[in-house]
């Protein structure tokens, strides 16, 4: 990332850009609570996954029913960098199993609820709440090509304006999770055009999905505008000025939000090959 000019690094976020636009009352509130972040959204009819369960206590856990679909999504509500997430795509006898095949049984499920409420995958090193939520699901990720897993969107928005985006797919290394810590593929889009401009897997540039061989350059994602809208809308409503909002495009109900990060990471530039810094001077001066 050195190599870039206009590079924004970790102290430089926190200094310019967190510290003076995200009031800390707001980032607990919203953006490290994805219960409170659903709850937001759905009061102002931006799409959301639905929510089957939330639980809050071990007493609650003792008699939940576990009478959940046959695939959903376990998470934490303070977690980060996709800690903590569990997602079921199907039945397995009395359980369920994961994208990998894995079978994974109600006892391990409620020890996975316990491990969440003792904070063990929360930002803030506190005890957390457990939401069990609708998986959605793409059959083609934003380039048009079939996929596994599920690819999301990442729009950086400032003041309400959108700075810089990309597509995160998964790949068999990632085990079907868009976590490019994991093994998923950065792919950089154009904010104007919704055009995929540069791809990188394991921090080096690619130009092809390393599983399928599929191009991944020089596409249209399907519905940016309304991407691009649903991010805003999302991030205004945050009370936050430096988001980093993340949205799927669903076979069923289209493009969605899964969730409002108070501070977004940087590797999003190396998507992009363009610096945060030189992104910000474009949007000012742009008025």
């Amino acid at each position: 990332m050195s190599r870039f000019a206009g590079v924004l690094g970790l102290n430089r976020r926190e200094l310019e850009l967190i510290a003076p636009k995200n009031p800390r009352d707001r980032m607990i509130h919203i953006a490290q609570s994805k219960v409170n972040t659903k709850r937001l959204l759905e009061a102002n009819d931006i799409p959301v996954p639905k929510t089957y369960a939330v639980l809050s206590t071990r007493r609650e856990l003792s008699t939940f029913d576990w009478d959940l679909p046959d695939d959903f999504a376990l998470k934490p509500s303070g977690g980060g960098r996709g800690c903590g997430i569990v997602v079921m795509v199907g039945r397995h006898g009395d359980g369920w199993r994961t994208f990998s095949g894995r079978p994974v049984s109600r006892r391990e499920l409620a020890f996975h609820v316990i491990a969440i409420l003792t904070g063990d995958f929360s930002r803030e090193a506190r005890g957390d709440i457990a939401h069990f939520e609708q998986r959605l699901s793409s059959s083609r990720d934003i380039t048009g090509n079939p996929t596994t897993g599920l690819p999301d969107v990442r729009v950086i928005v400032c003041d309400g304006k959108p700075l810089m985006a990309m597509s995160r797919i998964p790949t068999l290394a990632s085990d079907g999770k868009a976590n490019l810590h994991q093994g998923a593929v950065g792919v950089g889009i154009d904010i104007p055009s919704g055009l995929t401009t540069h791809a990188v897997h394991d921090g080096q540039p690619c130009t092809v999905h390393p599983d399928t061989k599929h191009e991944l350059i020089g596409a249209r994602v399907p519905h940016w505008e309304r991407f691009i809208d649903l991010a805003t809308r999302a991030a205004v409503l945050s009370g936050l000025g430096y988001t980093g909002v993340d949205l799927v495009l669903d076979d069923g109900i289209g493009p969605a939000i899964l969730e409002i990060n108070a501070r977004p990471g940087l590797n999003i530039q190396i998507a992009n090959l363009t610096g945060l810094r030189d992104a910000l001077d474009a949007l000012k001066a742009a008025g």
